[in-house]
Parts: structure tokens; C-alpha cells; sequence
């Protein structure tokens, strides 16, 4: 489980985005799943988006 932190809020009429960052734990070789936490019950899955930096290439899939 990862845990996130609030690093920016920009708030609209209709809704608000909210950015999030967090680090890594170490990673197996193999593909693997990271659980968040502390998500909003509100959010909306198809408005999310991930960004990974680093030297492996990750596929990043999100379920609700």
C-alpha cells in the first residue's frame, strides 16, 4: 500500500483536480500492484491519470 499526499487543488464550478505524489517502494522485476489509499469515494476513474518517472518502463492500470 502506497501511501499519497496532496501536493496541488485547482477547483472549478463543476468539480476540482487534484494532484497527488508519492514515492515508490522498491519493485520486483515482475509486474506488480500498488494499492493507494486515502482516494476520494467521489473520484471519477475515467478522469484519472498516472505518471511514472524512472528507469524501467510501467504500465499503469486503474481500478476503482
Amino acid at each position: 500500500e502506497c501511501k499519497s499526499v496532496i501536493s496541488r487543488v485547482t477547483v472549478y464550478a463543476r468539480g476540482a483536480v487534484v494532484t497527488r505524489r508519492l514515492e515508490l517502494p522498491p519493485l520486483p522485476a515482475e509486474a506488480c500492484t500498488l494499492k493507494l489509499s486515502g482516494l476520494s469515494p467521489y473520484a471519477q476513474t475515467g478522469g484519472m491519470r498516472t505518471q511514472a518517472d524512472g528507469e524501467r518502463q510501467r504500465e499503469c492500470y486503474l481500478l476503482h
